[in-house]
Order: C-alpha cells, then sequence, then structure tokens
C-alpha cells in the first residue's frame, strides 16, 4: 500500500503524456441563440480570465484573436491581478455595466461565481467558461476545460517512471479547495499508487502563488525529508520555485521535478534540466474553440457547439520540444 505521511494533508501532482487530439465530453446541444444576426455585424465579446499576467490565460487569448478578427469581434480583457473570487467579482460587475454581446469568463471558483455570472444571463448575455465548470451549469453555452484528473494521472505514472520506487515524493500547491488544483492531486495520488505502492506521499504543501514561496517550503522539504526522491509542482510557480531552490543547493536534476503547465521559464528550465516533465494543457486550442463558440452562438448557428468539452493534456519531455504539435501547446510570453 501506499502511505501518506500523517503529519498532514495529503494531495497530489500532475504530469502528461496524450495525444494530440481534442477529447469532447457530453455532447448536449446548447440553449437557444438569438436570431441570426446580418452578415458583417460587429459584436463585442469580454474575456474575464482568471487572473492577468499569466502566460496560460494570456495564451487563451491569443486563441480567441484571429477567429475573433475573421469574425468582425472587438476582445474586451479585463481581470484581476489575483486569483481571487471577490476581486473577480468586482470584475464581472464592471464588464457587465459596458454590456458586452457575450462574456468568455474563467471562473476563479466554481460555486461562489455562479451569482455574478449569473448576472449576465439575467441580462441576456450569453456566457462561455473556460478553464473550470461551474458547480451550476444551468445557463451556460458552453463549459470549456482541461483534463485535470487525467493531467494529474499523467504526472503520477510518470513520476513513478523518474524515481525507483521507494523513499518521499512532495506535492506543492498554491492552495487547496480550487477544484482544477484538487483534482490534479488526486489524479497524481491515484496513479502513483499503483504504480509505485511503497512511496510516500509527504503532506501536501500550500506556498501561495509566487515561485518564492513554493522555494522556501522546498527548502524545508530538503531538510524534514532525507529520503526526498520527487517533487510535483500543481502550477507552473510551484515548479519554477521547487527548481530554483534545487538549483541553489546544486542538486538539479538529482531530485525530478515535475511540472504543470508549459509557461516559456518552464520551458527553458525542462531544456536546462531543472525540470524533468511538462504536463502542458491545450491554452491556443481552449481560446479558438470558446471564440468559434461565441461566433456561432451570435450568429444563430448552435448546431456545432458542445455543452462540454474537456481537452486532455499533453505530457512533455526535453526530447519532446522540437515536435511541431508539441510546439503548437506551449504557451506564450504572459501579457505586461
Amino acid at each position: 500500500m501506499i502511505s501518506f505521511d500523517v503529519r498532514g494533508r495529503f494531495l497530489t501532482a500532475v504530469v502528461a503524456v496524450v495525444a494530440a487530439s481534442v477529447a469532447l465530453a457530453a455532447c448536449t446541444p446548447s440553449d437557444a441563440a438569438p436570431d441570426a444576426s446580418p452578415e458583417g455585424e460587429a459584436f463585442t465579446v469580454a474575456y474575464v480570465p482568471g487572473v492577468t499576467q499569466n502566460s496560460y490565460f494570456d495564451t487563451v487569448k491569443r486563441g480567441m484573436e484571429k477567429i475573433a478578427a475573421d469574425n468582425n469581434i472587438t476582445i474586451i480583457h479585463q481581470g484581476s491581478p489575483n486569483f481571487d473570487p471577490v476581486e473577480q467579482t468586482a470584475v464581472l460587475n464592471a464588464v457587465l455595466a459596458q454590456a458586452p454581446d457575450l462574456l468568455i469568463v474563467a471562473p476563479s471558483d466554481p460555486v461562489s461565481m455562479r451569482a455574478p455570472i449569473e448576472r449576465f444571463i439575467n441580462a441576456d448575455i450569453p456566457v462561455i467558461t473556460v478553464d473550470q465548470v461551474l458547480e451550476n451549469s444551468e445557463g451556460i453555452v458552453s463549459s470549456i476545460y482541461g483534463d485535470s484528473r487525467q493531467g494529474g494521472e499523467l504526472a503520477g505514472a510518470e513520476m513513478a517512471e523518474q524515481i525507483d520506487g521507494s523513499g518521499t515524493v512532495a506535492i506543492i500547491n498554491v492552495v487547496s479547495g480550487v477544484t482544477v488544483l484538487d483534482e490534479r492531486v488526486e489524479g497524481f495520488i491515484d496513479a502513483l499508487a499503483d504504480a509505485a505502492p511503497d512511496v510516500t506521499i509527504a503532506p501536501v504543501q500550500e506556498a501561495g502563488s509566487s515561485p518564492s514561496g513554493s522555494e522556501a517550503v522546498t527548502r524545508s522539504l530538503l531538510l524534514a525529508y532525507p529520503d526526498l526522491k520527487g517533487i510535483y509542482g500543481v502550477t507552473e510557480v510551484n515548479a519554477e520555485g521547487a527548481a530554483a531552490a534545487l538549483r541553489a543547493q546544486n542538486r538539479s536534476g538529482d531530485i525530478p521535478v515535475i511540472a504543470y503547465d508549459g509557461t516559456p521559464l518552464e520551458v527553458e528550465y525542462l531544456e536546462d534540466g531543472l525540470l524533468q516533465y511538462l504536463i502542458v494543457q491545450q491554452a491556443a486550442k481552449t481560446g479558438e474553440l470558446a471564440m468559434q463558440y461565441a461566433v456561432d452562438y451570435l450568429s444563430g448557428d448552435t448546431s456545432s457547439i458542445e455543452k462540454l468539452v474537456t481537452l486532455p493534456t499533453v505530457g512533455v519531455g526535453a526530447d519532446d520540444l522540437d515536435d511541431p504539435a508539441v510546439q503548437a501547446v506551449l504557451y506564450g510570453p504572459a501579457i505586461s
């Protein structure tokens, strides 16, 4: 049996290897759309990300841009610099006052964000969610998100290959209670338990949303667990902080770090051997699909809109970086 350190909670990690094909789940038709608009009519679509100046969410926006330009759509891009439901609610209230034709939003919480999003629905402004599915998705045109559990399972399976089946594995997270992050942890634990049942998983560490927090946590883990064999970074900031701590102690590569996401810095770290594997979400594809659905809905053609779309994550090692299919899913830089 896999063992869990009794000193705290356990969560887990993520790693990915998956096909470049898109998995579509639950193909139910969307809610009725408005009457078809005159050809060439201009629309405004608001995009509210989970957080601003973030490579993933900004790559989602880049995925939207060509489709928007080709269809005479203006994008309003507004968000909060913090992944915080209170701050995101204030942003949504400000966006609602601008009366966009459609809202694309990455909810920062699957429960508490229902109320501010529902105000758009009540105002007859259609809503598409990305990155996370609301617990109550009634009235949502479509929900498009990455398969976090599958990503966690890929991470756990990869971690089992990176270690020798013994010792301790650490998980560093931003915070618990966020559905997509919890699923990354749960999938990781399950896959690692199946593949390496003798490994001990240390209590999950919550390090906040800056790399410096994860760097400090990693230093503490190295002292607490002399047999530390691997680290899973549930988000990019966790992995970047862990990699920096290991580099400072000249231990890069000795303890493999598996990281979620594919930011430019993570790719650089992968090339330099500071990270050993990336689990990458299909950010650009998410944006493309969300904007295409927006175009279809606003034009009255809802036949191709799926109510729920689950995109698999892609596992990336250093040897995979030259693959065009991998290059297509890596993120661009954050928008400053």
